[in-house]
């Protein structure tokens, strides 16, 4: 197949279609020079920042496969590529245990207060009074969808003393662990989300959805930031309904996630709480990750072609 990268990806994957396919290796190029000068191309592979849209498609008659770098899709019309019979595929599996290791990190982080305590001792504060920990042991911990990322969390915690729920209407898992809304509600102490932003999930954890909560949880959102409502959580915390919150993601990222458009007060807010950590977006890279991911993409156009 004659293929295109368009964004910066391992090696492995370069020399794989160097040796195998026809590659143009390009990741600074343009929508409009993609379209003007490789109109002929079979398969793109892209990451974030590239956006597959019903123009582009139709411009690029040719094409049979749309890979994307990484685990969300929503960049692509996904919908409108599938009805042109062109495959779209991604590389979920390879940064699952990066996201999964990452999300537990953070929650032992909020529960034993670490990022407060570090940042007082460094500001020459030694409390310990005001910084015991709460442990995960016993607790109830909700995951919100079961995919690569949910299960891979799943098997992370085999090792801890407590009460696992999974929701995903999209599964049937054949296990007592698998509950319906009105459980995780009554349950949860902890709520993880490892859904994809669609229309159905996007804002789905607003006023309404946090206010349904028997107990104060804590929440955590390493997926998309637009599943939540930022002003909603910001209110939540300063009510203490929600009372600490990991967040990798964000509803004010660029397409790209390399920066964010604005800083509302909503954020502002949560930047400066004590319970509240938030990370630029990087929960599925690590050196392994990167390499993991090529090989998911190498895999699948093998199968492919």
């Amino acid at each position: 197949m004659n293929w295109i990268v368009v964004d910066e990806v391992h090696e492995y994957l370069i020399d794989y279609l160097t040796e195998s396919q026809t590659l143009v290796y390009n990741p600074t190029i343009g929508y409009k020079e993609l379209i003007t000068n490789h109109s002929t191309v079979e398969g793109i592979i892209i990451r974030s920042s590239f956006k597959i849209d019903k123009n582009l498609i139709d411009a690029l008659p040719n094409l049979r496969c749309i890979a994307r770098y990484g685990a969300g899709m929503e960049n692509i019309d996904k919908e409108y590529a599938i009805s042109k019979n062109i495959m779209c595929i991604n590389a979920a599996e390879g940064n699952a245990t990066s996201v999964a290791e990452q999300c537990l990190g953070m929650l032992l982080s909020l529960l034993h207060q670490l990022p407060k305590a570090t940042n007082e001792v460094k500001s020459g504060v030694w409390d310990r009074q005001n910084n015991w920990g709460s442990e995960l042991t016993n607790k109830t911990i909700a995951i919100i969808g079961f995919g690569n990322t949910g299960s891979q969390f799943y098997k992370l915690l085999q090792g801890f003393s407590i009460k696992k729920l999974i929701y995903d209407p999209y599964k049937n898992l054949d296990t007592t662990e698998q509950v319906d809304y009105p459980t995780i509600f009554e349950e949860a102490d902890i709520v993880s989300l490892h859904i994809p932003l669609t229309p159905e999930t996007h804002y789905l954890v607003n006023k309404e959805y946090i206010s349904k909560f028997k107990k104060n949880i804590i929440l955590l959102n390493t997926s998309r930031g637009k599943i939540v409502d930022t002003q909603e959580i910001a209110a939540a915390i300063a009510s203490k309904k929600i009372k600490a919150a990991a967040l990798d993601v964000l509803e004010y990222e660029k397409l790209n996630f390399e920066n964010l458009d604005n800083y509302p007060s909503a954020l502002s807010y949560l930047l400066e709480q004590p319970n509240v950590m938030i990370t630029p977006h990087i929960a599925g890279w690590s050196q392994e990750s990167y390499y993991k991911m090529a090989e998911v993409i190498v895999k699948k156009i093998k199968n492919l072609v």
